[in-house]
């Protein structure tokens, strides 16, 4: 009797001293205005004033992962996200060479390494030191005066729990077609920091649609940009 009520001290006092649980991410339903509105934030974030993404057929596209340790398991991850987008772009990613003229590429690094990577990228720009010194992960993209894309680098912190690397692995891969922005107007989503999402799907999935859509142009102003995206989320909301 005695051992057993030991047991259930020691029991006791392990639930009171364990720490609290968070709070589940509160839900956020994804309604079509909703979805326009995030629309607009993520296409137009960064600054961004006209409608940017990729219009070749293939993205040649290069991974620097590690065999083995924090980042590996993306070895396995990627292919998935890749031909997620793919088949919500026509897009295709073809293989490259790490060291290719590969117009996406993904590195995998500890965040320290972050600064000198971006400052490869963007040589003599300044922010690159900022955002070398506060990002756990981050994409770098580039495009012409017509909004076409023509580069993309990104960068997941081999230093960061799996589940954050999971999630910035595909947030920045999504950001990189072309939505760079952030933002939470429904939850859970994949472009909301706050929230821990590992697959492009639902609403998520709408946003790319739309912005792959054949009348959304490289290169269009936001405002006309915007009445299109309204009409194409109300017809994709009532076919879904």
């Amino acid at each position: 009797m005695r051992t057993y009520l030991l047991v259930v001290l020691a029991l006791l006092l392990a639930a009171c001293n364990a720490p609290p649980k968070e709070p589940p991410p509160p839900v956020i339903d994804a309604t079509p205005e909703r979805i326009v509105a995030q629309f607009e934030a993520v296409a137009f974030g960064q600054g961004n004033t006209r409608v940017t993404k990729w219009t070749q057929p293939n993205i040649r596209f290069a991974a620097a992962l590690p065999a083995r340790g924090a980042g590996a398991e993306l070895n396995e991850q990627l292919p998935a996200h890749r031909q997620t987008i793919t088949n919500i772009t026509r897009i295709e990613f073809a293989p490259a060479g790490a060291g290719s003229d590969a117009e996406m590429r993904l590195i995998v690094a500890i965040r320290r390494q972050f600064r000198q990577i971006i400052a490869g990228w963007l040589p003599g720009d300044p922010g690159a030191a900022i955002l070398g010194a506060t990002q756990s992960c981050t994409s770098i993209t580039a495009a012409g005066e017509d909004g076409r894309m023509t580069f993309a680098g990104i960068l997941v912190g081999s230093d960061i729990s799996d589940g954050a690397r999971r999630h910035c692995a595909l947030e920045e891969m999504v950001q990189a077609m072309g939505l760079p922005g952030n933002a939470c107007v429904y939850r859970p989503s994949l472009f909301c920091d706050e929230d821990r999402v590992v697959e492009l799907a639902g609403a998520d999935a709408m946003l790319l649609r739309v912005l792959y859509d054949p009348r959304l142009k490289p290169g269009m102003a936001r405002e006309d940009a915007m009445a299109r995206a309204r009409t194409i989320v109300t017809e994709l909301w009532q076919g879904s």
